[in-house]
C-alpha cells in the first residue's frame, strides 16, 4: 500500500491543513472543504516555481536522492532513512508498506520545467543558508544578521552580503524554515517569550561562538560534532564493542542529544546500557568517565555554542578561577563493587537512581510515533 501526500494530508484536521496552505502560500481556501483543500495544497505544491522554492532547501546528497527518485523508486536502509526526512518535509515523498519510498505523480513532469544550472547555484545558496540557520537554532536561539553572515560567508566561494542574505532567507518557504528576520535578528520560533528571555538571561556576556564550514555540515549529516572527547569515546567503543562505524556514529550522536538536553545521568546510562554491551563495572566505569569528559566538550545552547570546557578557559585566561563546569555527576569511587556483571541496573549512589518509567521511553533512534518511518531524531524529535 502507497502512503501518498494526499494520504498524509488526510490525517490532519482542517485547522492544521489552513494553517500549513497559509505557510506554503495558498490563499483564498477558508471555505473549502477538507478533501477540496488537500487537493489544492497538492496542485499547488507542482507549480513549478513553487518546487523551485521548496527543492532549494535540498543539500548535495538530498538532491542526489531526489533524483534518483525520478527515475525509480528507492528501498529504505539505513542511508536513505538518513536522507529521506529532508525529502518528506518537501512533501513530494510517497512511502510504502514494502519500505519503499517514491514521488507523488507530477514531480517529474514539473521538475524538468526548471532543472538547469540557474536553479543548482541557487540551491547551494539556499540549502547552505538552510544548514546555517539549523545551527543557529540548535546554539543561539536569536541569532544577528551580522553573526549569520559570518557563519555563511565562511563556506569557500559562497560569499555574499546582508541584503543577498536575507533574499535567500525570504525564498525558503514558510512551513520549511524555523526562523522568523525582525529589527535585524533571526528568531527561533520554537521558544516562547519566556523561554528566549530565560535564554538571553543564561547568554548575557557570552561571545558568539563561529563555527567552520567543515562543522556545520558534520552537525547537519550527524548531528552532533566530532570533539576530542567525543572521538576518545568512538575509539574506546570500537575496541571494546562489535558495533560498526557507522552504528557507533548513531551512538555519538544519541549522546550528544542527551549531553546537550542536560539529560540525568540516569537516563544516559539506561539509554546507554540498551545499545552498547559491555562487561563488568569497571568497562562501565572507564565508559562513564568519558561520557563525563564528553559532556564537558559538549557545544551547548546557553554558551552560544561553546563547549563548558571552551568556557572554563575564557575565565583562567581572564585570571578568575571560578568554577563554571565540573563532574557531570556520579563518576567517582562511590560505585558499588556489587554491582552485577553487564548492564542489569546504576549502581544506587546519591544523585544517580535507576528511572522507573511510566510509559515507553521514545529515544533519538527509535521510529517516530508520528507514523513517518523515519527515526525520531530526524523527524518530530527534531
Amino acid at each position: 500500500m502507497l502512503i501518498t501526500t494526499k494520504d498524509m494530508l488526510r490525517s490532519f484536521k482542517k485547522p492544521d491543513l489552513l494553517n500549513l496552505a497559509k505557510a506554503i502560500g495558498v490563499t483564498g481556501v477558508s471555505g473549502y472543504r477538507k478533501e477540496q483543500l488537500i487537493d489544492k495544497i497538492v496542485d499547488y505544491l507542482l507549480f513549478p516555481t513553487v518546487m523551485y522554492h521548496r527543492l532549494s532547501v535540498l543539500s548535495e546528497q538530498e538532491m542526489a536522492m531526489f533524483r534518483d527518485l525520478l527515475e525509480r523508486d528507492i528501498e529504505i536502509d539505513d542511508e536513505v532513512e538518513n536522507v529521506a526526512p529532508a525529502l518528506v518535509k518537501t512533501l513530494y515523498l510517497s512511502m510504502a508498506d514494502d519500505e519503499h519510498i517514491s514521488l507523488m505523480p507530477g514531480v517529474k513532469e514539473s521538475y524538468e520545467r526548471f532543472a538547469h544550472d540557474k536553479f543548482e547555484l541557487n540551491r547551494k545558496k539556499v540549502s547552505w543558508l538552510y544548514k546555517c540557520l539549523e545551527f543557529a537554532s540548535s546554539f543561539y536561539g536569536l541569532t544577528p544578521i551580522d553573526i549569520l553572515l559570518q557563519m555563511y560567508n565562511q563556506k569557500p566561494g559562497l560569499r555574499i552580503s546582508q541584503d543577498e542574505l536575507l533574499r535567500l532567507f525570504n525564498q525558503i518557504p514558510g512551513d520549511m524554515v524555523r526562523n522568523a528576520f525582525d529589527a535585524g535578528l533571526f528568531w527561533f520560533l520554537e521558544y516562547s517569550e519566556e523561554e528566549m528571555e530565560n535564554l538571553l538571561d543564561e547568554q548575557e556576556g557570552k561571545d558568539f561562538f563561529i563555527p567552520t564550514h567543515k562543522q556545520v555540515e558534520f552537525y547537519h549529516e550527524h548531528g552532533f560534532f566530532d570533539e576530542s572527547a567525543y572521538h576518545k569515546i568512538r575509539m574506546y567503543l570500537a575496541k571494546a564493542t562489535k558495533l560498526s562505524f557507522d552504528e557507533i556514529s548513531e551512538v555519538l550522536s544519541d549522546l550528544f542529544h542527551f549531553l546537550y538536553m542536560e539529560e540525568d545521568l540516569a537516563e544516559i546510562m539506561n539509554y546507554m546500557s540498551e545499545v552498547v554491551e559491555l562487561e563488568g563495572v569497571a568497562a562501565a566505569r572507564e565508559l562513564g568517565k568519558l561520557i563525563n569528559d564528553a559532556h564537558n566538550d559538549t557545544r551547548m545552547l546557553e554558551n552560544r555554542g561553546y563547549t563548558p570546557n571552551e568556557m572554563l578557559s575564557f575565565v583562567r585566561s581572564e585570571g578568575n578561577l571560578s568554577p563554571i563546569i565540573g563532574d557531570f555527576g556520579g563518576w567517582d569511587d562511590d560505585w558499588s563493587d556489587e554491582w552485577d556483571d553487564g548492564w542489569e541496573g546504576l549502581p544506587e549512589i546519591e544523585g544517580c537512581k535507576p528511572i522507573v518509567r511510566q510509559s515507553a521511553k521514545v529515544y533519538p533512534n527509535d521510529p517516530c510515533p508520528c507514523g513517518s518511518n523515519i527515526k525520531y531524531k530526524k523527524c518530530c524529535g527534531k
